[in-house]
């Protein structure tokens, strides 16, 4: 999974943090945090990604809220069926 997004108007040492979490899913406690990443920048494109497992993601519901300097500004809610 990936998450890309813009960060526009930021100056120079702004972090982004990304926050990967099953709410909801098959066999993974409720509201399980699965992963975490930073990023420190400025105005520019990036992304986090959550993979690196060959196994197939369980069937539920996920999220990824991301925070800017510690801030949340958006919750990204998806769905594995």
């Amino acid at each position: 999974f990936y998450c890309y997004f813009d960060l526009n108007n930021a100056p120079d040492g702004t972090v982004v943090k990304g926050v990967w979490t099953a709410v909801s899913a098959e066999g993974i406690e409720p509201n399980f945090e699965i992963d975490s990443a930073e990023i420190t920048g400025g105005d520019n494109t990036y992304y986090f990604s959550l993979g690196g497992s060959t196994d197939p993601w369980p069937v539920g519901k996920y999220k990824i809220d991301l925070f800017i300097d510690g801030n949340l500004v958006q919750t990204i809610d998806f769905e594995v069926k």
